[in-house]
Order: C-alpha cells, then sequence, then structure tokens
C-alpha cells in the first residue's frame, strides 16, 4: 500500500516548509496492494484491498481521500511524491456555490518569491502542474485577503493543504468537470500571475483561458495533491 500522506499538511504559515517541499521531493513508491474496484470497504480492509482514499489505484473522478475527486493522473514512470489531484467537492462551501473573491488584496504588484524581501520586476508563479501549491503559498505571503485565502482555508476530509490550481492545473479541472460535479458558468481564478495587475482564470462554460485583473471576480475551487 502506499500512502503519500501520513499526517495533514497545512497551508499555515508553521508548515510553509512541508508544503513547498511536497513538489520538489522525489524518490520511488511501490506500491504492494492489490487494486480492484466494486469492493466493499469491509472486505478491502480484510483482504488487503484499498480504495483510491484509502491509498490504493485511482481513476478520473474516484473520491479521494480529501474527500473530493480525481481529476488529474501523474504519468505512472514520473517520480514524484504525489501521483493525483483531487478537486474539493461541488459541496465544500457549506453547500453553496463556489465563492467570488478579487485575486489578491495587493492588486498592483507582483507577489513576492518565497524566501524573499524584494519587490519582483516579474512574476514568480508558474502555470505548470503542480506547481500550484507554491504559488498559492506566495499568494498568501504577499495578500491579506483573495483567493489563495479562500482556497487554503478549507479543510475537507481533515486535509489542511488544499490551494489554488496553476493555470495548467485548472485547465485539467476544466477538461474533467463532468466526472467531478456542478461547477459556475462564469471564470475560476488560477494562482499563475502575468502581469502585476493581471492574473490568469478561466471560463467554465467555454473553457476559454485569460488575463483577468487581479481586483475582478472569479470564482475558486480548491484542489490538492497526493
Amino acid at each position: 500500500m502506499f500512502k503519500v500522506f501520513t499526517n495533514s499538511l497545512t497551508l499555515r504559515t508553521v508548515a510553509i516548509v512541508s508544503l513547498a517541499g511536497l513538489f520538489f521531493i522525489t524518490g520511488t513508491v511501490t506500491a504492494s496492494a492489490t487494486y480492484v474496484t466494486n469492493v466493499s470497504p469491509a472486505k478491502n480492509a480484510s483482504a488487503g484491498i484499498f480504495t483510491c482514499a484509502e491509498g490504493g489505484k485511482c481513476v478520473i473522478g474516484d473520491a479521494g481521500p480529501g474527500g473530493g475527486r480525481v481529476f488529474y493522473i501523474l504519468e505512472a514512470s514520473t517520480k514524484s511524491a504525489w501521483h493525483y489531484l483531487e478537486a474539493a467537492p461541488d459541496s465544500w462551501n457549506s453547500g453553496k456555490a463556489d465563492p467570488g473573491s478579487v485575486w489578491c488584496s495587493n492588486n498592483e504588484s507582483f507577489i513576492k518569491a518565497l524566501n524573499s524581501l524584494a519587490t519582483p520586476v516579474r512574476s514568480e508563479t508558474s502555470s505548470s502542474i503542480g506547481a500550484g501549491a507554491k504559488n498559492t503559498i506566495a499568494m498568501l505571503a504577499s495578500c491579506s485577503t483573495g483567493a489563495a485565502h479562500i482556497a487554503a482555508a478549507y479543510n475537507g476530509g481533515g486535509k489542511y493543504d488544499w490551494y489554488l490550481p496553476s493555470t495548467e492545473e485548472l485547465n485539467q479541472l476544466y477538461i474533467n468537470r463532468n466526472a467531478l460535479g456542478i461547477f459556475a458558468s462564469g471564470n475560476y481564478w488560477s494562482s499563475t500571475e502575468v502581469a502585476a495587475n493581471y492574473a490568469k482564470s478561466q471560463a467554465f462554460n467555454t473553457g476559454f483561458a485569460s488575463f483577468s485583473m487581479k481586483k475582478s471576480c472569479a470564482r475558486v475551487r480548491p484542489i490538492r495533491a497526493f
């Protein structure tokens, strides 16, 4: 059985280093469990067979350990401390629609890089899959309120490592949206900025990605890696 997380990680200040390290520590993961589908949890426990939420093999749409739905699977050959991304369920916001927010309370300058006090002259965020957590941590350090704070405050499944997706993670969320429940028709924020006062967003009614002013309002859906 492989379990990526044995202890909950948090986006709060005391665990920033732990979460940032999630995406840069590499290693080999050996899965020793036998995986089947359509087996009851009771039988799973007795037979040494595990569901996706329990640490077993996952497919798109499966329930993850944080109570969300799997929307991205990392290539099996890729060495990583995580192998799946799950999105918060559509009921995560107390059963209401995904909330809207400005991207960041600081909407006139680039967010600062991690462990840096200097005001950057270009964006230090990334669009890549796997970059959303690091982007979010940087946003939390540079913004007093905004989309990153909403995503990071979610603790579904008793997990404290939810974050705002990067551009490419957000696009995967859009591609697999039909397996994940209900989304609003408007724009959703990514954690990727493109200018001092602009960040990337994507419309979930059309799939169109655009640059949106940080002070404008877009929806938030948290994700996490495991």
